[in-house]
């Protein structure tokens, strides 16, 4: 029903229909009855709608084929799903191992106090040095300040051999202060004139590591002449130069001598200065006499 065939009939010939539904017409000589297939002529109307379907199965063909997903795409589909799968592993992992540095933590914590508990009944009925020593080498932390005592201690023992301290720093890696915090501790920056008690206390702990023969020692003192010069000191906000007797008070005289007390041992080479005078000339027995008093 779809085709119209139009035959053209010519004399001497005879159209008939095949049986055959696959055949369009047959056509017959009338002299050899030989048989010829004819072609069938399509109407104009048939074309179009073929024409029409054909454009619609393309166009859906297309939209399939251009929807479908290309090879990389379905890699990067797999390669995802892997690493999600991954990352999955991983983050359970990492809950386990968070898990176990907290009962590593936990575990650490009773531990030093434990240790701390120790310590503490291991140093019962000790002497304070003992106890700093033994606390700056189990418990102090770099870069952590120095108690008192510690300071005490590593003072005494830096008075006592300068050389057996840097050996047991750097030889026997103890824990002490280092040689330039000890010079730090000795340095004195506000040095005035007269007795100063900084400095007599840092004698005090020179002289607790003394034996009885090294702290015999005598009070020395001598002058020596200044250079007449006047200086401002900005830590102090005053005009240096000038006599100074320190509690003796100060004079409006540019001094020209420097007097100088130190003790000094008998029996071993050791000596401290203590004080230091500025006057204008040799001081006198009465001033002198004041000043040692």
């Amino acid at each position: 029903n779809l085709f119209s065939h139009s035959l053209i009939e010519t004399p001497g010939i005879d159209i008939q229909s095949s049986p055959s539904s696959s055949t369009v017409g047959n056509v017959y000589s009338r002299k050899n009855g030989d048989k010829c297939n004819l072609a069938p002529v399509i109407d104009k109307n048939v074309l179009d709608c073929l024409d029409t379907v054909s454009e619609c199965s393309q166009s859906s063909v297309g939209s399939t084929v251009i929807n479908m997903p290309s090879d990389s795409e379905r890699e990067l589909k797999i390669q995802c799903e892997m690493m999600k799968k991954t990352i999955e592993v991983l983050t359970n992992k990492l809950k386990v191992k968070n898990a176990q540095i907290y009962r590593l933590k936990k575990k650490a914590r009773c531990l030093s106090i434990s240790r701390t508990s120790f310590v503490n009944v291991l140093l019962k009925n000790k002497s304070t040095a003992v106890k700093s020593f033994v606390k700056m080498q189990v418990h102090h932390k770099k870069r952590s300040k120095w108690t008192t005592d510690e300071k005490d201690l590593a003072l005494s023992l830096y008075y006592r051999s300068p050389s057996g301290y840097q050996f047991m720093l750097k030889k026997l890696h103890f824990v002490l202060p280092s040689i330039r915090t000890i010079q730090f501790w000795l340095n004195i920056d506000k040095l005035r004139t007269g007795l100063q008690t900084t400095l007599v206390k840092k004698i005090a702990q020179k002289a607790t590591c003394m034996t009885e023969m090294e702290k015999y020692c005598v009070v020395m003192f001598d002058e020596i002449i200044l250079k007449k010069e006047l200086q401002y000191n900005q830590g102090e906000d005053m005009i240096e130069g000038y006599v100074d007797l320190g509690s003796l008070g100060r004079q409006a005289k540019i001094a020209t001598t420097g007097s100088v007390f130190m003790i000094r041992g008998l029996f071993h080479n050791w000596k401290i200065p203590l004080c230091y005078y500025a006057s204008n000339g040799p001081i006198p027995g009465a001033t002198l006499s004041k000043l040692i008093k």
